[in-house]
C-alpha cells in the first residue's frame, strides 16, 4: 500500500482538483493522509467531505504547526510500505502512482519522477530518462541530472521502513530548504535510486511563493547549517566529483545569502557581529555570478571572517 500525504493549509480553491485527481488515480491500493495544519477558510469542511465518501481518506486536524509538521505527522500515522507527497495546491495524471510503484523493487529505495509546471494556464513538461542508479553512480545523478534542482519531496516514491528505522523527518525549526534535507538525509540510505520518464505531477507555479520571504535568524541559521552538515555526508559517502561538489557548493551559497540578510535584520551591533560568527561563510565568495561590486565585496568579507568591516560597510550603506 501507498500512503500519501497531503498538508493542508488555506488552500480552498485547489484543494478539491487535488483530491480527486488523488482518488481517480489507476493504482487504488493507497491510503490518502489529509492533514490540516490549521487552516483559516474552508480547506478542513472540503476535506471532511471527501473522507466521508471514500474510506481511503484518513483526515488528521491540527493546530497550525507549519508544512514540516503536518508532513511528519502524515508520517507517523501512515501504514502503507511506501509513502509519497503531494502538494494541496498540486494534483496528478491518472497513472502517476501507478508509475511510481511500477518503479520500485527490493533493491530500489527511491524513484524520482519528472514534473509539469503549470504557471498561468502555461505547461512546461519536464522528463528525466527512465534509468537506474546505484550507489557507485549517484555522482551522476547530480552531475549529468541535477538531482539537487529537484530536491522537492513530491514527485518520488520513498520506502516507509528507512524513514521510520532511520528517524528521517522534516527539520521543524527550517521553513526554506527542509524539503531538499530531508530528501538529501534519505539518499544516504538508498542502496539504488530509480529515475522515471513520468511527468505526471503537475506542480502549480504561484505568485508570493515562500522562497521570497526571509525568515527569522533562527531558521535561516539552522538551514544553512544543516544543509552544509547534510553535503558534507553526501559529497564523503559518495565520492563526488569536483563537478559535483562545485554544484552543491553553488547551491549552498543560497542557504547563505539568505542567513547573510536575515543576519543584518537583527537589532544591534554586537548581536549582529555574533549571529554572522555563528555561520561558516569560507563557500559564499566564489561560486557566484555578481551584478554588484558592493555585493562581492560584502561576500569577500565575509567569507575571510572581516566581520567588523562587514557591518562598518553595511552601516555607511545605510
Amino acid at each position: 500500500m501507498v500512503s500519501i500525504i497531503v498538508p493542508v493549509y488555506n488552500v480552498a480553491q485547489y484543494l478539491s482538483k487535488c483530491i480527486e485527481s488523488i482518488l481517480e488515480q489507476s493504482y487504488t491500493d493507497f491510503e490518502l493522509i489529509l492533514v490540516n495544519d490549521g487552516s483559516s477558510d474552508n480547506s478542513l469542511e472540503i476535506c471532511k467531505v471527501y473522507s466521508q465518501r471514500d474510506n481511503r481518506i484518513v483526515l488528521i486536524d491540527k493546530p497550525n504547526g507549519g508544512v514540516s509538521t503536518a508532513r511528519n505527522v502524515g508520517i507517523l500515522a501512515s501504514k502503507g510500505e511506501y509513502i509519497t507527497f503531494v502538494d494541496s495546491d498540486d494534483y496528478l495524471r491518472k497513472d502517476f502512482i501507478e508509475a511510481l510503484i511500477t518503479g520500485v523493487n527490493d533493491e530500489i529505495d527511491l524513484v524520482v519522477a519528472g514534473v509539469t509546471r503549470v504557471q498561468d494556464e502555461v505547461f512546461s513538461e519536464f522528463k528525466f530518462p527512465d534509468k537506474e542508479f546505484a550507489e557507485n553512480d549517484y555522482d551522476l545523478l547530480f552531475s549529468k541530472y541535477q538531482l539537487h534542482k529537484h530536491g522537492s519531496p513530491w514527485g518520488k516514491l520513498f520506502k516507509s521502513s528507512i524513514i521510520n528505522k532511520d528517524g528521517i523527518e522534516f527539520k521543524s525549526n527550517i521553513h526554506l530548504g527542509e524539503d531538499i534535507i530531508f530528501v538529501f538525509y534519505y539518499i544516504t540510505r538508498c542502496r539504488k535510486i530509480r529515475l522515471i520518464d513520468n511527468p505526471g505531477y503537475f506542480y502549480l507555479q504561484r505568485s508570493g511563493s515562500l522562497t521570497t520571504k526571509l525568515n527569522d535568524f533562527s531558521s535561516e541559521r539552522a538551514g544553512t547549517i544543516e544543509f552544509q552538515k547534510i553535503k558534507r555526508k553526501l559529497i564523503t559517502q559518495f565520492n563526488f566529483s569536483p563537478i559535483t561538489i562545485r554544484e552543491l557548493n553553488r547551491w549552498e551559497t543560497i542557504f547563505l545569502d539568505r542567513t547573510k540578510l536575515a543576519a543584518l535584520k537583527v537589532t544591534g551591533y554586537r548581536k549582529k557581529y555574533a549571529r554572522l560568527s555563528e555561520i561558516d561563510w569560507s563557500l559564499l565568495y566564489g561560486y557566484k555570478n555578481y551584478v554588484s561590486v558592493r555585493e562581492k565585496v560584502w561576500d569577500f568579507l565575509l567569507a575571510k571572517k572581516m566581520f567588523h568591516f562587514f557591518l562598518l560597510l553595511h552601516f555607511l550603506r545605510k
